[in-house]
């Protein structure tokens, strides 16, 4: 999740009634905080909320928690996990990345990443969550055989992988998706899968120049196609008469995508976030209020009618061909 090179060590041992010795790594700011000691004052109140709640269940499974002044993120994560430190110093930049496109991450925000690599770490996790939020506690048997989730509220995704497993699959990559969409969530409001999905490749391109984090899709990519996105989208979305937005725009999790389509999305976005920001705002905002709209299914996505509506709304009715003319006129 988080790594960065001024945050500091305490270590809290506590003793369970038939449990022996918990031990839990605290980082704040660079400086080891005696056992015991309270977190300073300049660490925000939810964050300080959230670690409160955090800290028996990581003792208890030897994680550290990483958390920084003024900063809204908590990171989680064995304490034995030696690439941390990088990991966190690239998500900080990513936050850094995501409020230079998108605007600063709201005061009185708290977001969780929490990375693990033993199944009963993320079982203890998920019955963490539904003793926070009751609302849960239906989604709750459904993950825990699973690698990872990503919650609305509250603020929080976790990613298990097992050490010994061989793949592709790169962490620093799902972690820095996974924390984008936490980003998105925050500032932006729910939104629907197309755009949050696509920020995040945005984001996951920016720091790594490669796309390996795929909530969408689970096909095989060639090696040289991890780092050749962009050029896969641009070819995809220029090669017809008309530009693939519905396509785009009704992006799902539970639908196969194909590389293309994936490249696609993230490189529309990409050039909205570049020449249309005020437009790609404005349509952030009415799938925002569309969700808060339909709040007798909260969970449920927007119709593809809407999508479009809202698409149009924000960047113009002839934004399908206007858009596809800038794409051709980028190459």
């Amino acid at each position: 999740m988080l790594r960065v090179s001024r945050w500091l060590i305490f270590t809290i041992l506590a003793l369970g009634a038939g449990q022996g010795v918990l031990a839990q790594t605290i980082v704040c700011n660079g400086t080891a905080l005696a056992p015991g000691a309270p977190l300073p004052a300049s660490v925000p109140a939810s964050v300080r909320a959230a670690v409160e709640k955090l800290a028996p269940w990581a003792g208890k499974h030897g994680l550290k928690i990483t958390i920084g002044s003024g900063d809204p993120l908590i990171f989680a994560a064995p304490a034995s996990f030696s690439a941390a430190p990088g990991i966190l110093t690239k998500l900080k930049a990513t936050r850094e990345d995501f409020e230079k496109l998108l605007g600063p991450v709201p005061e009185g925000t708290s977001m969780e990443v929490v990375y693990l690599d033993k199944k009963e770490s993320l079982v203890g996790y998920v019955d963490l969550l539904v003793e926070r939020e009751s609302y849960l506690k239906e989604w709750a048997p459904s993950q825990k055989d699973g690698v990872g989730f990503t919650l609305l509220r509250p603020l929080a995704t976790a990613y298990r992988r097992e050490p010994r497993e061989k793949s592709e699959a790169r962490i620093v990559n799902d972690l820095i998706h996974r924390y984008a969409h936490l980003l998105t969530n925050a500032t932006l409001g729910r939104q629907p899968f197309w755009l949050s999905e696509s920020l995040a490749w945005v984001l996951e391109q920016r720091r790594e120049g490669a796309i390996y984090a795929f909530c969408g899709r689970s096909g095989f990519v060639k090696s040289k196609d991890h780092g050749g996105w962009p050029k896969i989208g641009r070819t995809w979305l220029t090669a017809g008469s008309t530009l693939p937005l519905e396509k785009i725009l009704a992006l799902n999790p539970g639908t196969e995508a194909s590389k293309e389509l994936t490249a696609g999305a993230q490189v529309l976005t990409d050039h909205l976030l570049a020449q249309h920001k005020s437009e790609l705002l404005a349509c952030a905002k009415g799938h925002r209020e569309a969700f808060e709209a339909q709040a007798a299914t909260p969970t449920a996505p927007l119709p593809d009618a809407k999508l479009r509506e809202v698409f149009l709304a924000a960047f113009g009715p002839d934004a399908a061909k206007s858009l596809l003319e800038e794409l051709r006129a980028a190459k």
